[in-house]
């Protein structure tokens, strides 16, 4: 048990990324991260108005957490292929990530710190902003669903026995990234950058 101290709404979110490991998603409640930070239930609700704002600030969480990691070397496809693959590396630390992400209320760090920051590459390369959303929800939809699957234990031994697992998520974010090229560049602002791009190791 932690020790009783006050917490911000980032320290909160870590705390129950950490209990996640042993209780999982259903059985995460508020009152037992308030029962392993040693505060009172109703503390939390300073912070949180029920589980679904809490779950929002834990996918915030893991979501900075990726996006921290990804580096913009000036090539949009290269970006999103980087964000894809450290966004899966991220989830995949946690237990019951992506069902967190898929349940979770969009935060407002989400809305105005993430997803800003997520485009940007795409808006320097001449997308539209409506395009540039489309196509990074598309990427983080793709993505998500991935992770999900890969998280089912049955679904994960299956997807391993037909596929090479990480690279059919290369493969298939490669894929995403060429057609959203075809359909969109047309339409850019200006001429976004084609160079070659490579997936990380």
């Amino acid at each position: 048990m932690l020790m009783n101290m006050a917490y911000d709404v980032y320290q909160l979110a870590r705390a129950a990324l950490d209990l996640l490991a042993e209780t999982g998603l259903d059985g995460l409640t508020t009152r037992r991260l308030a029962a392993e930070l040693g505060i009172e239930g109703p503390a939390l609700y300073h912070h949180f108005k029920n589980k679904a704002e809490l779950l929002g600030e834990m996918a915030t969480a893991i979501l900075r957490e990726s996006l921290d990691v990804t580096v913009d070397r000036g090539d949009w496809k290269q970006w999103l292929l980087d964000h894809a693959v450290n966004t899966r590396q991220t989830l995949l630390r946690y237990r019951d990530s992506a069902r967190i992400l898929a349940a979770s209320a969009p935060s407002a760090a989400m809305k105005e710190e993430i997803m800003p920051a997520v485009i940007q590459p795409l808006l320097d390369a001449g997308f539209r902003k409506i395009d540039a959303y489309e196509t990074a929800s598309l990427v983080a939809a793709f993505t998500l669903g991935f992770v999900i699957n890969e998280q089912n234990e049955v679904i994960r031994c299956f997807m391993s026995s037909v596929i090479h697992v990480d690279r059919g998520f290369l493969h298939g974010v490669e894929a995403l990234i060429a057609g959203v090229e075809s359909k969109y560049a047309g339409r850019m602002k200006m001429p976004g950058k084609r160079v070659g791009w490579t997936a990380p190791a």
